[in-house]
């Protein structure tokens, strides 16, 4: 063995070693859901959306049922369940980066091996990984911790159906997704319906029922603690 390595003492999995980087805490943001219509629809999503930078991992956590619904273009969009929740409910979003500097002048740091580049440093805040969940159910843990969630692999299906009538189509649309929310002993993962409504159209615009495949069979989120983090 050469360079340093830390473990775990009960699993002896790598925690820190000399080569690489460690995730810290890079920013907490509070991001403000609010419901935003449809074109053509008589519904809306309930929809909050912040920058994000390339090569971050966003965890969130909310007292709702929320998901991470997309990152492109520098910016997050997070959406949440359209069921018994409030106008501008919140998702607190966790922001992790590669460590890169620190202006800490005590406590343990570790640098690469052979570029001298900073790996670790006990003044940041690691992603802590608590552990991969797969699929939709109920999933048990300490609720004496603060708990968030990484999207993985999203659950996401659209069904569309539709009709002609009196020289005009109509289509109906269904999203369905799976949000993440709290229970008191842990954390719950449910398909729920987030978007439903129906829109007329010109004939041409007729198309017969169908069923998108599910963006993936089962949803995966990775769990970390994040107690005393915001």
């Amino acid at each position: 063995m050469s360079g340093f390595e830390s473990r775990n003492t009960t699993s002896r999995t790598f925690q820190v070693d000399g080569v690489f980087k460690n995730y810290v805490l890079d920013r907490v943001v509070e991001v403000v859901v609010v419901s935003e219509a449809l074109q053509g629809f008589p519904t809306s999503v309930r929809v909050g959306r912040t920058p994000i930078n390339a090569g971050e991992i966003v965890a969130i956590r909310s007292a709702y049922p929320s998901a991470v619904a997309s990152v492109s273009d520098g910016k997050l969009e997070v959406h949440q369940g359209r069921e018994n929740v409030p106008n501008n409910a919140t998702v607190i979003c966790y922001f992790f980066a590669p460590i890169s500097t620190s202006t800490a002048t005590s406590g343990v740091q570790v640098f690469h091996e052979v570029t001298g580049e900073l790996l670790f440093c006990a003044s940041k805040k690691p992603i802590r990984i608590v552990k991969v969940v797969d699929g939709h159910g109920d999933f048990s843990l300490d609720m004496t911790r603060t708990y968030a969630t990484v999207l993985l692999n999203q659950y996401y299906r659209l069904i569309t159906s539709g009709f002609q009538q009196n020289g005009s189509s109509t289509k109906t649309i269904q999203a369905e997704r799976s949000l993440v929310s709290p229970l008191s002993t842990g954390l719950r993962i449910a398909v729920a319906v987030e978007i439903f409504g129906a829109a007329l159209g010109p004939p041409q615009d007729y198309q017969p029922s169908s069923a998108t495949s599910p963006s993936v069979d089962v949803a995966r989120h990775l769990i970390i603690d994040v107690t005393g983090y915001a």
